[in-house]
C-alpha cells in the first residue's frame, strides 16, 4: 500500500489549493448575492487518474478475461481524494475495459456522516441522477473508454 499513498500524497497540495479556492469563491459569492446556502458554488469538475479508484467499478468476474483483476484494482487513497472532491466526471484507465457508471459518493445513512470517511462499501452504483431543482448531477460519473493497443482493436 506504500505506492498508492505515495502517489496520493503528490496530489494533496493541488487538492487542498483547489478546495480552499472553492470555499473562498463560495463565501465571496454568498456575500455578493446575500445567499448562504452552505454549498460550494463551482463549475463542473472533471478529474482523472490512470488507476481505477473503486472496486465497484470492476465488472463482474464472469465478464473478465483476467479473473484476478479485482485483486489488483481499487485504491483507497485515490478513492478518498475523489470523495473529497466529488467531481461531476472522473476519467480513469488501467483495465482496458469500457466502463460508464455512476457512483453516489455521499455516504449512506448507516455509514459515517462525513463524505471524506465514506468507504467503498458505503457507496452505491446507479445511473447518473440529476436534481431537477438545480439541474445538477448528484452522483459522479466514472468513465473509461479505452482505445486499446493494436492487438486489442
Amino acid at each position: 500500500m506504500a505506492l498508492p499513498r505515495f502517489f496520493a500524497k503528490l496530489n494533496e497540495h493541488a487538492i487542498e489549493t483547489f478546495l480552499d479556492e472553492q470555499h473562498k469563491d463560495s463565501e465571496e459569492w454568498g456575500e455578493a448575492t446575500g445567499r448562504t446556502t452552505g454549498k460550494l458554488k463551482r463549475s463542473r469538475l472533471i478529474t482523472f487518474s490512470h488507476f481505477v479508484p473503486f472496486q465497484e467499478l470492476c465488472p463482474e468476474k464472469r465478464f473478465l478475461i483476467e479473473p484476478l483483476l479485482p485483486k489488483v484494482i481499487g485504491s483507497s487513497p485515490l478513492a478518498e481524494q475523489i470523495v473529497r472532491l466529488t467531481p461531476d466526471l472522473h476519467v480513469f484507465g488501467h483495465t482496458h475495459i469500457p466502463i460508464d457508471l455512476a457512483l453516489d459518493l455521499q455516504p449512506s445513512s448507516s455509514s459515517a456522516s462525513s463524505a471524506s470517511s465514506a468507504s467503498p462499501s458505503s457507496l452505491s452504483l446507479r445511473p447518473p441522477v440529476t436534481d431537477a431543482a438545480s439541474r445538477r448531477q448528484t452522483s459522479t460519473r466514472f468513465l473509461q473508454w479505452p482505445l486499446g493497443s493494436s492487438r486489442e482493436r
